[in-house]
């Protein structure tokens, strides 16, 4: 009898999505990932964990006030690239990201973190208020595995 296997991360993050969507942003075009596996979800948070510890370290650091919103801009720069990056698929250029990181990070950090908020909710692993969707609570979602 042959034994059913399970993958794990699949069955308890993996997000399904729809095909890739292309954004354009400041005329250049970013094509996106809407579905997500396990272990990309994984990757993911090792992104957000990383983001998390360099601004826990700033905020904690004895700088000046301006030294801080200086480190904290680099973080976020650093996060829009490496979520962009991650997020991207082919035909998307490296060029491109560049780009778009270099326009949002030029601007507000209201304007930054709205796009970014919609580039998110557009990959499928952020809901339209904001939640993480591999991580709402099971209540809400449906197991992946059989009884």
């Amino acid at each position: 009898m042959a034994v059913k296997k399970t993958d794990l991360l699949d069955d308890i993050l993996a997000v399904a999505g729809q095909k890739p969507a292309d954004l354009n942003i400041g005329g250049h075009t970013i094509r996106i990932r809407r579905a997500h596996t396990g272990v990309q979800v994984v990757e993911w948070q090792n992104i957000e964990v990383k983001r998390a510890d360099a601004r826990a370290t700033v905020l904690e650091s004895k700088a000046t006030d301006a030294e801080k919103l200086d480190r904290l801009a680099i973080i976020g720069a650093d996060y829009l690239k490496d979520m962009l990056t991650f997020l991207s698929e082919p035909p998307t250029a490296e060029e491109d990201i560049d780009a778009v990181c270099e326009l949002l990070g030029n601007t507000s950090g209201q304007v930054m973190s709205k796009v970014m908020a919609r580039i998110f909710t557009e990959s499928g692993l952020f809901n339209d208020k904001g939640e993480h969707v591999p991580f709402i609570q099971p209540s809400e979602t449906e197991s992946n595995t059989d009884a």
